[in-house]
């Protein structure tokens, strides 16, 4: 809730790991360590990657050049499911790479894992922004076509993402949508969609954005 009222423009997630937080230690900025902890296993995943696809060196470099900028350091100090989306999201390709160098059912159940807990962190875009990547890695790579499709979503184990997601975070949505009208209008089409063309309610961008 936010200010009394219940805050469903984004899924609970990271407010849920804040409040487990302050419930033990109380309301501290210790309940931003969430983002933190997200920060940290960001750029352990992030050397990962870059190690499996390019070498040590290389995952070390890009591990040591996302742990020292700037905004990245600003983010991982700010209570937001930003840096958990981040994490999500990076966890997600790192599997999609092993799962193409024969990671096998670990690795499919780690990448889509990594999909259900970024959507009940962020919505949709969880599975929006790692999805184009991977279907852009396999038009280039001339593994996806009209032919190879049902091949392909074989490949990355969709009907077992389809079962984590379902029972991960689909619960609190459907909770959401059945105890509040108007839930599925504005969290779908006007939190989703609309944003995307800079016409959700109320704007974020400048000039409306200051009225409130």
């Amino acid at each position: 809730r936010m200010n009394g009222e219940p805050f469903l423009t984004k899924p609970p997630l990271a407010y849920w790991l804040a409040a487990s937080v302050m419930a033990l230690a109380g309301p501290t900025e210790l309940a931003r360590v969430g983002s933190t902890l997200a920060a940290l296993g960001t750029v352990l995943v992030t050397g990962a990657l870059g190690m499996d696809l390019f070498g040590e060196g290389a995952g070390l470099a890009a591990a040591v050049v996302l742990a020292t900028m700037e905004g990245f350091l600003l983010e991982a100090r700010l209570l937001r499911a930003d840096m958990l989306l981040v994490l999500a999201v990076s966890t997600t390709l790192w599997c999609y790479a092993r799962l193409r160098r024969g990671g096998g059912r670990a690795a499919a159940l780690g990448l889509w894992t990594a999909v259900a807990l970024g959507v009940l962190d962020k919505g949709l875009l969880a599975l929006v922004l790692p999805g184009a990547a991977i279907g852009l890695a396999e038009l280039v790579g001339g593994e996806l076509g009209p032919r190879t499709v049902g091949a392909r979503l074989r490949a990355l184990r969709v009907s077992l993402g389809i079962a984590v997601v379902a029972a991960v975070a689909v619960p609190w949505h459907l909770a959401a949508a059945l105890r509040n009208p108007g839930f599925a209008w504005d969290y779908v089409v006007n939190q989703h969609l609309l944003a995307f063309f800079d016409a959700k309610l109320p704007r974020d961008s400048i000039p409306d954005s200051l009225a409130f």
